[in-house]
């Protein structure tokens, strides 16, 4: 017999498998990470770190959209206390991984207060407004090419619907630096592009990232990116920590659906 713990995980793993669409996978995880029981939530969110670290495509779908509606809810300071009671029990229950997954430390690279990313220049014989060039980015054939490097996030934004680009174009948006975090965090925020895992890959290894969101897309990207970051400099020390953490679990073959969360 199954007990409710492992029954309620699989009935989660269900609900992943049968959407197609990546709001609506997010809005499960959202409601897996607000589980009226922090223990189970605890104890999902590191099933799901495991699966998708051993390459089942339910799982890592799962992170997926675990990833994304943390980056979401974590910013939301009315969540606060509940985060606070998921990182205790992580912390109590010794589920590392989890515990990198709820971590916000300080960016790895900012650009200077004074620095600023260069303004676009485009081929026309006019000056623009901020909304001329946000239609333009949304729209145009061409001079979406231009304004991809607009440093306005709201720019940015339009860019990223455009039905023009591909995803080869959206990773190097992604990998572009030095930037602004707030020009990366469209990419992220972009049900459109976030599924892709050349776009999160991009993310993942750009140091003016995020810090907090990169530990929180870190599993679910290509393992072999994430043992090369085990290995490299060039991110935060607890990037780096946690890639060597999920290496460490691969290799341990700690299969995923393990020990029960104490209560």
């Amino acid at each position: 017999m199954i007990d409710p713990l492992r029954k309620k995980y699989q009935h989660y793993l269900r609900r992943f498998a049968s959407l197609d669409e990546a709001l609506m996978r997010r809005s499960v995880a959202r409601d897996l990470i607000f589980d009226p029981s922090n223990n189970d939530a605890v104890w999902m969110i590191d099933q799901i770190l495991r699966g998708a670290i051993w390459g089942q495509s339910v799982e890592i779908d799962a992170m997926v959209a675990l990833a994304g509606a943390l980056i979401e809810t974590r910013a939301c300071a009315d969540h606060y206390e509940m985060f606070k009671s998921l990182f205790l029990i992580a912390a109590n229950e010794e589920r590392e991984g989890v515990l990198f997954l709820l971590r916000d430390p300080p960016n790895h690279r900012e650009m200077i207060r004074a620095a600023k990313l260069p303004e676009v220049r485009l081929p026309i014989s006019r000056d623009t407004t901020l909304g001329e060039r946000c239609s333009l980015a949304r729209t145009h054939a061409t001079l979406w090419k231009f304004l991809q490097n607009d440093p306005n996030p709201r720019v940015l934004r339009e860019v990223l619907r455009n039905p023009r680009l591909k995803v080869k174009d959206v990773q190097l948006i992604a990998a572009r630096r030095p930037s602004y975090e707030r020009l990366i965090s469209e990419v992220v925020t972009s049900s459109r592009w976030f599924k892709e895992p050349l776009v999160r890959e991009a993310v993942v290894q750009n140091p003016f990232t995020r810090t907090g969101s990169t530990l929180r897309i870190l599993p679910s990207i290509n393992f072999s990116v994430i043992h090369h970051i085990s290995k490299s400099g060039g991110l935060h020390d607890s990037v780096v920590a946690f890639a060597k953490y999920l290496v460490k679990l691969r290799q341990s073959k700690s299969a995923p659906v393990n020990t029960l969360p104490k209560y």
